[in-house]
């Protein structure tokens, strides 16, 4: 069968225009960019700031990483579990390919739990911030 791309009611411009903090982004939805996206990191964001106002910033970090722990366990664990699986019922290539997923889901969980905090440790303690953006652009 040949792909259709169809769209609900009438056809639209398919570019769509997205203005957030002073940054164009110029979004295709009709070749796969969903504008979902940005419009969730644009709330995310939003749902950020109010939880973060009036604390500092390494309360606010250390906030964060609290919240954040469940989603990295939940997200990594069951793809560890079927690397387990694959380890054990598959043979040959099948247990190679098992072993290096389990070793980049390890690795994965320590890189977001571990290093990237020790990166915003730093950035307070060490450099002495009292701000920091969770923006591409420079404040």
């Amino acid at each position: 069968l040949l792909p259709v791309k169809r769209f609900l009611g009438a056809p639209f411009d398919t570019k769509v225009e997205i203005v957030e903090n002073g940054v164009i982004y110029l979004v295709d939805v009709e070749n796969g960019q969903k504008t979902g996206f940005f419009l969730d990191q644009k709330y995310n964001r939003l749902a950020v700031a109010k939880l973060a106002k009036g604390k500092t910033v390494r309360s606010s970090i250390k906030t964060g990483f609290q919240k954040a722990l469940s989603a990295i366990v939940d997200g990594n664990i069951t793809t560890f579990i079927a690397a387990i699986f694959l380890s054990q019922l598959g043979t040959g290539s099948i247990q190679g390919f098992a072993v290096s997923l389990a070793i980049g889901v390890v690795s994965s969980v320590f890189t977001a739990l571990f290093v990237s905090r020790l990166m915003f440790d730093v950035n307070t303690e060490v450099f002495g911030r009292k701000t920091m953006s969770i923006s591409w652009r420079v404040k």
